[in-house]
């Protein structure tokens, strides 16, 4: 079975991606069932269908991680707050070199913030204060907000899209299975109901490819520049090589 020319070897990533990056290869003999077969996600809720994604993907680059269907556990407990209160107390003591925010021990892309807030502006005024620091506060990511929260946040879902992360899991594996040189008849065969109704049109099944190449492409960048800036801010603990910021399940 002759083995075609990779999409992200002429397409998306042909040109900006660095030399030392090799994108994982899929054969036959080494494309399980759960490198392709994500139905058992449906059902998951969306934070963790994007760790899901985040995590395939970066198998992609190279991570060595296995199948994020065999690494992960639908969330046991609903996910923590997005905003938290601190006594001042828990703060003071770290704070008191003058850092400008504190790791909070969640994750890689969660901090403690002390931040002042003028009760007597209007809500309306307080929200665009808080969007305003968002972009040009201090935080680790102000100096590239947009780039960082369009890599959290994955891929964009236009008004036909309804299936979220599931729709792109869906062409992860009709990459995957190409990737590993079965043609679409072959891939559709092994695909089955995952694909919707099971039929993806040539031209899909060739768009489905292209755009897997690109979110690959976009979830390197995002490594790339939250190595950056984490190793810009702090970088006696911060590694500037982004494969050190590969997902942590």
């Amino acid at each position: 079975m002759k083995k075609p020319t990779s999409p992200c070897a002429t397409r998306a990533t042909r040109a900006t991606r660095p030399a030392d990056v090799r994108l994982k290869a899929w054969t036959a003999g080494t494309l399980k069932r759960e490198d392709w077969d994500f139905s058992p996600l449906a059902d998951w809720p969306e934070d963790a269908l994007r760790k899901a994604w985040d995590w395939e993907l970066e198998r992609e680059l190279g991570s060595g991680h296995g199948p994020a269907i065999k690494a992960m556990k639908p969330p046991a407990k609903p996910a923590p707050p997005m905003l938290k209160s601190y006594w001042l107390g828990e703060l003071a003591k770290d704070m008191s070199d003058g850092a400008a925010w504190i790791p909070s021990g969640t994750n890689d892309f969660t901090t403690i913030q002390a931040i002042e807030v003028d009760w007597t502006k209007s809500e309306t005024e307080l929200v665009e204060a808080f969007r305003n620091w968002l972009r040009d506060g201090q935080h680790p990511f102000h100096t590239s907000y947009e780039t960082h929260t369009a890599f959290l946040a994955g891929p964009k879902r236009g008004k036909r899209k309804t299936a979220g992360f599931m729709a792109w899991l869906r062409e992860l594996a009709i990459y995957r299975i190409s990737e590993a040189g079965f043609t679409r008849e072959k891939g559709l065969i092994r695909l089955g109901r995952f694909t919707a109704e099971g039929i993806v049109s040539p031209a899909n099944w060739e768009h489905a490819q292209a755009r897997t190449c690109e979110h690959i492409q976009k979830h390197l960048q995002g490594l790339e520049s939250i190595a950056r800036n984490m190793s810009r801010i702090d970088p006696a603990r911060s590694s500037p090589d982004w494969r050190e910021y590969f997902a942590r399940l």
